[in-house]
């Protein structure tokens, strides 16, 4: 399987180890994006006048805003290969939507009152535990369960006659 159709298609299986391999790297290339715009943002702030326009920071933004938004897409067709060799629907997907915006809700309409010194209500409590228990939950389907073995409804095994033979 090539990085193309890892990361640009929705169709097909994907085993464990590119599945982790894809992730890792997409998540370290994104951190590291993420870490160069902050910093070159906060030189530029720190160098420049207050009235000044700073065109170059809001270009990173920018540009940072669509680097995220191909991240999101590459997990996405990640993740929906990943829940296809698992034998799941990529509507599944839906539920890590549901997880973080459970989150979002939360601290975005002061349920939670993340950094700072205030206690969440109960119901921002119970918010962020739902939705960090279904981040759990993807986590763990993910990355440590086993495909299905043999052919599914999304496709072949992507282990082959590997896993058949080994017993896997």
């Amino acid at each position: 399987m090539t990085w193309k159709h890892i990361l640009f298609s929705f169709r097909g299986r994907l085993n464990r180890k590119p599945y982790w391999i894809a992730t890792i790297t997409i998540s370290l290339g994104y951190a590291a994006a993420l870490f160069v715009f902050l910093s070159v943002g906060h030189i530029i702030s720190q160098n420049s006048a207050a009235n000044e326009p700073q065109a170059l920071v809001l270009f990173g933004a920018v540009l940072l805003m669509v680097i995220s938004g191909f991240v999101t897409y590459f997990i996405a067709t990640i993740y929906a290969k990943r829940l296809h060799d698992r034998n799941k629907s990529a509507l599944w997907l839906l539920f890590i939507v549901v997880g973080g915006g459970l989150f979002e809700f939360a601290t975005l309409f002061g349920v939670a009152t993340v950094g700072t010194d205030a206690e969440p209500s109960t119901l921002g409590n119970a918010l962020i535990a739902i939705g960090g228990l279904i981040s759990l939950w993807f986590f763990i389907e993910l990355g440590f369960f086993k495909g299905t073995q043999g052919p599914n409804r999304f496709g072949d095994d992507p282990l082959g006659a590997k896993a058949a033979d080994a017993g896997l």
